[in-house]
């Protein structure tokens, strides 16, 4: 990816914040600690913003979940209790 583009994305994210008092149902957020594209000052800033929300955060990078199948498994079945 192109910084260009990350940056996009990363704009639309937080211009996006503002709806997610909007959701009601218990949610789940798993993020990695050292996510270079998507820093975990943003999964922080979504967990404070969702009333009903926990968030998981993983040791790794932005691709952990590609590389460690089994972690993203045990992540998700926590998530998912």
């Amino acid at each position: 990816m192109n910084l260009g583009y990350i940056k996009k994305v990363r704009n639309n994210l937080n211009n996006s914040c503002n709806y997610l008092n909007n959701i009601k149902i218990p949610t789940s957020i798993i993020w990695a600690n050292d996510d270079k594209i998507f820093p975990i000052r943003i999964a922080e800033k979504l967990n404070k913003r969702i009333k009903n929300s926990k968030l998981l955060v993983v040791e790794g990078n932005d691709d952990w979940v590609f590389y460690d199948e089994n972690k993203f498994i045990n992540y998700l079945n926590t998530a998912l209790k």
